[in-house]
């Protein structure tokens, strides 16, 4: 029997997800539940499936990094808050993902703990932080917000396969590799944690905000010379912007005192995934 409802099982995060539970899953594309939601019939839709067992979780896969700032906040603001409204009009347990780009740019270069402040600057971040506002409206709802997660057939917009491409594109043409800030710090985790924290979650039926992050922090720089020294890549890396660290990184302290839920991780592991 379904244990969960994947709403964006057609994209990256929520076909892993699909996959991962198998026939204890039933998957909507993210077209499926916009045709729904405009027509009404999404709440319906849930009350028809089949085989679904009576403490099931809708997990929300749905969501937009790029485009004008209406699609942003179409796919990250008004579809969450409709979907939590959906939720609790049924009872339902329901995880949205949030993001690391609600906290915003951390200039003390701390670990993120979930009781800092919000502070977004870019329109992603920004609509990402209104989503997860009006979705913990909602007493039954969890909100993950994720760092960077790695994993094979990644989508080719994001930080790793970038790095990748302008490596490759430094060995081809005998040039620099180069980055627009080797001194960027990010957050890493693999598709195989997520899947265990996700899989934790809906099992405790999980509320409120929890990172899914390593707090390992790990440099663009230092990923880009990992990836050169594998391809047989000497060329130097070259930063746009110099000396310059932007830096997230994000505390797992919360999440992990109850789930114990742990991976090893440096720049070498970063690359594997």
């Amino acid at each position: 029997m379904a244990q969960i409802v994947v709403l964006g099982s057609d994209g990256w995060l929520g076909s892993n997800i699909h996959r991962f539970y198998g026939h204890d899953s039933i998957g909507f594309s993210g077209v499926a539940v916009r045709k729904l939601l405009a027509t009404h019939n999404l709440r319906n839709a849930f009350l028809n499936i089949p085989n679904v067992t009576d403490d099931i979780t809708i997990i929300n896969a749905i969501g937009s990094r790029y485009g004008d700032k209406f699609k942003m906040r179409d796919a990250n603001v008004k579809t969450p808050t409709e979907l939590s409204e959906i939720c609790s009009s049924l009872d339902l347990h329901f995880i949205h993902f949030g993001s690391a780009a609600e906290y915003g740019l951390n200039s003390e270069k701390s670990k993120i703990s979930e009781s800092m402040n919000t502070s977004p600057y870019s329109e992603y971040g920004k609509s990402k932080l209104a989503g997860s506002a009006k979705v913990l409206e909602y007493p039954r709802s969890l909100i993950l917000r994720l760092f960077n997660v790695v994993g094979p057939d990644l989508q080719s917009q994001n930080p790793l396969t970038d790095i990748r491409l302008k490596v490759e594109s430094a060995l081809l043409n005998s040039g620099t590799i180069q980055l627009y800030n080797s001194f960027t710090v990010r957050d890493f985790i693999s598709i195989n944690l997520f899947l265990r924290t996700l899989k934790f979650s809906v099992d405790k039926k999980l509320t409120g905000v929890y990172n899914v992050c390593s707090g390992v922090p790990v440099s663009f720089g230092d990923i880009a010379l990992e990836i050169a020294r594998r391809i047989g890549c000497i060329a130097p890396t070259e930063s746009q912007l110099s000396n310059q660290s932007d830096f997230v990184v994000g505390d797992p302290t919360k999440i992990r005192s109850i789930s114990g839920i742990y991976e090893d991780v440096d720049t070498s592991a970063v690359v594997d995934w």
